[in-house]
């Protein structure tokens, strides 16, 4: 654990400033008893407490490119950072040990472009020296905390804690994790995407996807019954009001009507936080688990199963979802039953509402 502090486009350089930097670095010296690094320099400070664990000799920070071009500010590891030495041996001059100093030698090769060849986690803050530019960036999840802030002079500041920042911003809020800031740009931009950033909540585009193909696959007249568990449940109910004609029904088993209740309950204080954090690193808002308005324009016949002593989906989302459902429809409520176990205490019943359902609605 470290802790940096910057503050970019600066206008003047002075001594009042370069000890606000220095008092902003002291609130955090918690992070890094074994070293305390400066740079004052161009339109930029960089402030660095250091914990040593790689390179504990001389892997001091701030870190300088060989000719002192750029300066980098780091807290975090880089798991593939000699992997990433051994194939700059020849083309890049390390002055360290340290496993972050790659940074330097990346951007230097590659611009801002290189944040995907990093493997680790990480929160930095680059200058450069030369161009009078900045980036900052933090890693894919967020595992390294950072926050930035501004004032209304149009100074940019980054810190580990918010207590830095504190009382000396106008501004201030979270970094988002898989983001960077360029100076080219002036706002945080996403560098870690990936496919899967627009699969939907539950997976229910997928599913249209797989009935479109085997409609055209089997043809129009085949029969297709859709059974969903859990967040299959949710999932089903998420369809309901768009599902093709060849779904004959549905069967919602222990499914939610809202996420968000749930994981409240369980998260307790965390969830702020989580809700958050989901925003950035699965690409949805937890609103999406709303399935109500999808459960009132229901245009598929359904049958609603839950345990009224299921423990992680409450049992009163079962007569919320079926109530709200005006398509054609059935329930099986069970006493003491938990989370999808329905079929196992209950078999015969189960099994009889699944027959009704066939003998009415599959031809």
């Amino acid at each position: 654990m470290c802790g940096i502090v910057s503050i970019f486009n600066i206008q003047e350089q002075t001594d009042s400033l370069r000890q606000k930097a220095l008092r902003m670095s002291r609130k955090i010296r918690h992070r890094g008893p074994d070293w305390s690094g400066i740079y004052c320099g161009g339109s930029a400070i960089l402030a660095h407490e250091r914990l040593s664990i790689v390179d504990p000799e001389s892997g001091r920070q701030p870190l300088y490119s060989p000719d002192k071009k750029q300066v980098l500010a780091v807290n975090g590891e880089i798991y593939n950072h000699q992997e990433i030495r051994s194939r700059y041996k020849g083309k890049y001059d390390f002055q360290t040990g340290s496993d972050c100093e790659v940074i330097l030698a990346l951007y230097r090769d590659k611009g801002v472009d290189f944040l995907e060849d990093l493997s680790g986690i990480f929160a930095f803050a680059l200058y450069d020296v030369e161009k009078d530019e900045f980036l900052i960036a933090r890693d894919p999840i967020g595992v390294i905390p950072l926050y930035i802030g501004y004032d209304n002079d149009g100074k940019v500041y980054v810190a580990s804690e918010l207590k830095a920042l504190e009382g000396n911003c106008d501004h201030y809020e979270v970094f988002p994790p898989g983001h960077y800031y360029s100076s080219r740009i002036g706002k945080p931009v996403r560098y870690y995407t990936r496919d899967w950033f627009s699969y939907d909540v539950f997976g229910s585009a997928d599913c249209l996807k797989w009935l479109s193909f085997l409609e055209g696959e089997f043809g129009s007249d085949i029969q297709v019954v859709m059974h969903g568990f859990s967040l299959g449940g949710a999932t089903v109910m998420k369809m309901s009001d768009r599902v093709p004609g060849i779904v004959k029904f549905i069967v919602e088993d222990s499914g939610f009507t809202d996420a968000r209740p749930i994981l409240r309950s369980q998260l307790g204080p965390a969830y702020g936080l989580i809700a958050e954090l989901n925003k950035h690193i699965a690409g949805y808002d937890l609103a999406d688990t709303d399935v109500t308005q999808s459960l009132a324009n229901a245009v598929c016949p359904m049958l609603f199963v839950h345990g009224k002593d299921d423990p992680t989906v409450p049992f009163e989302n079962a007569p919320r979802a079926f109530a709200l459902c005006p398509a054609d429809k059935d329930l099986l409520f069970t006493e003491g039953t938990r989370h999808i176990e329905t079929m196992f205490t209950s078999g015969t019943a189960y099994a009889g509402k699944l027959d009704a359902f066939i003998a009415k609605y599959i031809k």
